[in-house]
């Protein structure tokens, strides 16, 4: 199931695809994004393009910050799939497991 970007989230996510380096410290230490991103920046790009996104993604993130601490760029998923929890909670799409 997918959710649609709203205009706040695709702020988000350019600001991030234009300040990300793609060197990927970040997913060298983060376990979920390690495992669900692998490549930060090819994900802010697909994300623009596509407009939409995974529903249970954002409830994977842990939003332990370490991303945002080891970045270089301080980008933090953890804010942007916190955002994306509230919209998607506030418009009751939220996952069942």
């Amino acid at each position: 199931m997918k959710y649609k970007l709203s205009l706040k989230i695709k702020d988000i996510v350019e600001k991030y695809n234009d300040k990300c380096y793609g060197c990927n410290l970040c997913t060298n230490h983060c376990i979920f994004l390690k495992k669900y991103i692998k490549n930060p920046k090819i994900f802010f790009q697909n994300l623009s393009i596509e407009n939409d996104i995974d529903i249970y993604l954002p409830y994977y993130c842990f939003s332990c910050n370490t991303c945002s601490q080891i970045c270089p760029n301080n980008i933090d998923f953890g804010i942007l799939f916190t955002e994306l929890k509230k919209e998607i909670s506030k418009n009751k799409k939220k996952p069942s497991y």
